[in-house]
């Protein structure tokens, strides 16, 4: 194995790890103002792989893509592309934590043995083909079509080819425009069937070796060989782990150089849905609450006052989003906060009325995180010029459920009471082809409850 491991001098590392100062990776922001524990940490991440050279070429290409995409159309690169892959790269930690795990059993199996190569060739290479590096080579593929005028969607590029498609597209992009010419050289599509469909002769553990068989299957069989020694599979299988932990850091070094965009007031919904875990969003929200109530509280204010504050938060937050907001209003004596919003049209169809109540119902949730319990109801009256086409009134709890990611928008719709032009109308959710349609859609699953909610909320002392 030792014979397969490049060595450097001790002035070619130091020649390299300098390259590899994060702080000289940076394309967008100024590396003055990171952090210690920040440069500490992505130095760590930048500089531990089994050839440094390899890694700084990898690095250095792996930014170049993302900028030179980013440049095209930043906003839609950050939003449609980079953004929804890291909710990918999220949704395979799982299984690269259990391809970490065998890594860990070979310290128990016999080096060189029979175990274990086919320890490594079908619990270690198979499943970092197929489930990582694929999904992986999804994000260079999306930022060249991206940067091409090809790009459609992240899942479209993710599921559309498999991974060899990937492999052979990547390969032609970088003898056309430059890259590291064995990027992917641990991979290799003939031994990556071959372990996809083993049967009873697609692998041959020898001494010193392992043949791979693709066998095609009809009469005759027509087979394809693939032999490697003992030394080129461990070699192979860090290249694989190479080219996936360097997407890692570049993701992480490009993520931090576009910090201060992905923190814009528009940008960040997109960063918390994709890129945040539930407890992060959860603890955000969290403390922008803590702030509220201090305004909520508030002692030196009248309750005209307090109001008035609030109400200019919402109508700030509704800018923010590009929704309009004409007025906002409350009722003592039923303890409602109303929004009053202008819509296009009278709602008569079912899919207008439809339409327009997911409309309105952001407004609810809008208003609701901002005024919190100084309110019981939350009503949205959508106004087409002087005419009110639809009053939507959504219960306290489920908006609190909401917020807490318990419940999603079906759950407010079927929650909502919406008064039309033709009288109240409740929403009725055909369950059966929801969790159908769910099922099939890509993409983070967003939060769903089952039984509706139409209480307001109780007393903290109770």
């Amino acid at each position: 194995m030792s014979k397969t491991i490049p060595k450097y001098s001790l002035e070619e590392l130091e020649s390299i790890f300098s390259r590899m100062d994060p702080e000289k990776l940076l394309f967008v922001r100024s590396g003055s103002n990171l952090d210690e524990e920040t440069l500490a940490g992505l130095t760590r991440k930048l500089v531990v792989s089994y050839d440094p050279a390899r890694r700084l070429e990898n690095l250095e290409y792996l930014l170049l893509l993302f900028h030179e995409a980013r440049s095209r159309d930043q906003w839609n690169f950050l939003v449609k592309v980079f953004l929804p892959w890291t909710s990918i790269q999220r949704s395979m930690r799982n299984q690269v934590a259990r391809i970490c795990e065998e890594f860990t059993r070979l310290s128990g199996i016999e080096a060189y043995s029979e175990a274990d190569t086919a320890h490594i060739t079908t619990k270690i290479y198979r499943p970092l083909v197929a489930d990582v590096l694929d999904p992986y080579l999804s994000l260079l593929m999306a930022s060249y079509q991206f940067k091409e005028g090809t790009f459609v969607d992240i899942h479209q590029t993710d599921l559309g080819v498999g991974e060899r498609s990937k492999a052979e597209f990547l390969t032609a992009r970088i003898r056309q425009s430059g890259g590291p010419k064995d990027l992917l050289g641990g991979y290799d599509p003939l031994v990556r069937n071959a372990l996809s469909h083993m049967g009873s002769s697609g692998i041959v553990y020898e001494t010193s070796s392992v043949l791979f068989r693709n066998i095609k299957r009809q009469n005759p069989p027509v087979v394809e060989t693939r032999r490697w020694s003992l030394d080129e599979l461990h070699i192979n299988v860090l290249k694989l782990l190479e080219v996936c932990m360097a997407i890692d850091a570049a993701v992480e070094i490009f993520g931090i150089d576009c910090g201060e965009i992905l923190a814009g007031q528009e940008m960040f919904p997109n960063v918390a849905f994709y890129a945040l875990e539930k407890k992060a969003r959860l603890d955000l929200k969290a403390k922008t609450n803590e702030r509220l109530e201090l305004i909520r509280s508030s002692e030196k204010l009248t309750e005209r006052d307090r109001f008035d504050i609030l109400a200019k938060l919402v109508f700030a937050e509704c800018a923010s989003r590009s929704i309009p907001c004409s007025s906002m209003g409350y009722n003592i004596d039923f303890k409602a906060a109303i929004v009053t919003v202008p819509v296009s049209l009278l709602a008569r169809s079912h899919e207008e009325i439809r339409n327009q109540a997911i409309a309105l119902i952001h407004y609810a949730v809008i208003a609701r995180a901002i005024f919190d319990r100084l309110f019981d109801r939350y009503r949205v009256v959508g106004k087409a010029g002087d005419v009110e086409s639809m009053t939507v009134e959504v219960p306290y709890q489920s908006l609190v459920d909401y917020s807490a990611e318990e419940a999603g928008l079906i759950d407010l719709m079927a929650d909502a009471t919406l008064h039309t032009l033709d009288g109240i109308v409740k929403m009725h959710i055909n369950e059966d082809e929801l969790l159908i349609f769910e099922d099939q859609r890509l993409g983070p699953k967003f939060p769903r409850r089952s039984a509706p909610k139409t209480d307001v909320p109780s007393d903290p002392d109770q």
